[in-house]
C-alpha cells in the first residue's frame, strides 16, 4: 500500500509540473531579416579610350551601268539651261569633295563633265538629283535626262542634261526635242492616231472605221479661260471666286453656285458646237452614224477610210483617233474637258 501511494504521488507531481510549464510558454519574437546595402564604388578618374583618326581614304565605288529598261520613260516639263532648286533648300548640307552620292548610269559622269565645262563649276560639287529616260518614237531616239544639283552654290541650281544614247549628242532644250518629235509625227501620220494610221494602210477606201474626231480651236472658238471671263462679267461673285483662285462657281450661295455652273455648261456646249460645226457639215451625208459629244469639241462617227483621209487635211480637225469600246461620261462635275484638244489656233474654216 505504501508503494502504491508513493507512485500515485509521483505521477500527480509530474502532471502538475507539465501543466505549469505549458502555461508559462511565451512565443519567441520573429526576427526581421535585414538587407545588406550594396557598396557604392567611387568613380574612377581613368579617361575614356580615344582611338586616333585613321588616314585611310574612304572607299569609292565605281558607277554601275544601269540597263536602259531599268528606268521608265516619263514626261518632263520644259527645261531651261538652268533652274532654281528651291525645293531642296530645306535640306541644306555642306558636302565635302570626298563625299560620294549613289551612282547613276554610265551617262552621269558625262553629264557632270559637260556641266562643269559649260558653266565653270567644279565637278565635285555636282550631285545627281534625278535620272530618267524619254523615248521619241517617230524620231527613233532614246534620251537620258540627267538632273544635277550644284550643292555649294546659292539656291542650289539644277542643270538638266539631255544625252542621246545612240549618238552621244548633248543638249539642254527639251522643248526643242518635243517640237521636233511632233513635227516628225505630223509629217508621217498627219492628224491620225498611229494605230489608226496603220489600220488604214491595208484598208479599202470604203471600209468603215469607228473614230473620235477632236475639233481644233480657231478664231471663233473660246478657250476655257475666256469662258470663265464671260461668267466673271455676268456674276460679280464668280469674279471674286476667280480672284481668290477658285472656280467661278465655287461661291458660298448654293443656289447661285448651281446657276453659275449651269451657265458655264451652256457656254461650254455653245462653244463646242461652234468648233465642231464645220466638221458636222462635212459629215452631213453620214449623219445617221455621227454623234456630237455634249459639251465637248468631239464627234464620234463611223465613216469610211476616204472620209477619214479628207478630215485629216481639214483645218478644223485637231486629232482623229480609233474609237472602240470607249465609254463616254456625262459627268460634268469638273468641266476641264478641253485639255485634250489642240491649243494651237488656226484660221476659221471656210
Amino acid at each position: 500500500t505504501s508503494s502504491r501511494y508513493v507512485l500515485m504521488s509521483t505521477i500527480v507531481c509530474i502532471l502538475l509540473v507539465i501543466s505549469t510549464a505549458c502555461t508559462d510558454i511565451v512565443p519567441l519574437p520573429t526576427k526581421t531579416p535585414t538587407r545588406t546595402p550594396t557598396p557604392v564604388l567611387p568613380p574612377t578618374s581613368t579617361p575614356p579610350l580615344v582611338l586616333p583618326p585613321t588616314s585611310t581614304p574612304p572607299l569609292v565605288l565605281p558607277p554601275t551601268s544601269t540597263p536602259e529598261g531599268g528606268l521608265a520613260a516619263s514626261t518632263v516639263g520644259q527645261v531651261g539651261s538652268r533652274e532654281s532648286a528651291g525645293s531642296l533648300q530645306h535640306n541644306r548640307v555642306e558636302l565635302t569633295p570626298n563625299r560620294q552620292e549613289p551612282p547613276g548610269s554610265e551617262w552621269v559622269e558625262q553629264a557632270i563633265r559637260y556641266v562643269a565645262e559649260t558653266y565653270g563649276i567644279a565637278e565635285d560639287v555636282l550631285r545627281l538629283t534625278n535620272e530618267e529616260g524619254l523615248h521619241l518614237p517617230t524620231l527613233d531616239k532614246t534620251i537620258r535626262i540627267i538632273a544635277l544639283t550644284a550643292m555649294q552654290q546659292p539656291d542650289y541650281p539644277v542643270y538638266k542634261v539631255l544625252i542621246d544614247i545612240d549618238t552621244g549628242e548633248i543638249s539642254e532644250d527639251l522643248q526643242a526635242l518635243r517640237q521636233a518629235e511632233e513635227e516628225a509625227r505630223m509629217q508621217k501620220y498627219g492628224k491620225l492616231e498611229t494605230s489608226l494610221f496603220d489600220m488604214l494602210q491595208e484598208a479599202d477606201d470604203d471600209e468603215i472605221f469607228p473614230v473620235a474626231i477632236w475639233a481644233a480651236e480657231y478664231d471663233k472658238s473660246l478657250s476655257p479661260s475666256e469662258l470663265y471671263d464671260i461668267l466673271a462679267a455676268r456674276y460679280p461673285q464668280a469674279a471674286q471666286a476667280m480672284a481668290e483662285g477658285r472656280k467661278p462657281w465655287r461661291v458660298e450661295d448654293g443656289e447661285l453656285s448651281k446657276e453659275i455652273r449651269t451657265a458655264y455648261f451652256a457656254e461650254l456646249d455653245k462653244n463646242a458646237k461652234t468648233r465642231v460645226a464645220p466638221i458636222l457639215a462635212m459629215l452631213k451625208s453620214y449623219e445617221e452614224s455621227v454623234e456630237h459629244q455634249w459639251g465637248e469639241p468631239r464627234i464620234v462617227a463611223e465613216i469610211p477610210k476616204k472620209m477619214i483621209l479628207k478630215l485629216d487635211r481639214h483645218p478644223a480637225v485637231a486629232r482623229i483617233f480609233y474609237y472602240s469600246n470607249e465609254t463616254v461620261s456625262d459627268d460634268l462635275s469638273e468641266p476641264e474637258m478641253d485639255g485634250a484638244t489642240s491649243t494651237i489656233r488656226v484660221p476659221a474654216p471656210r
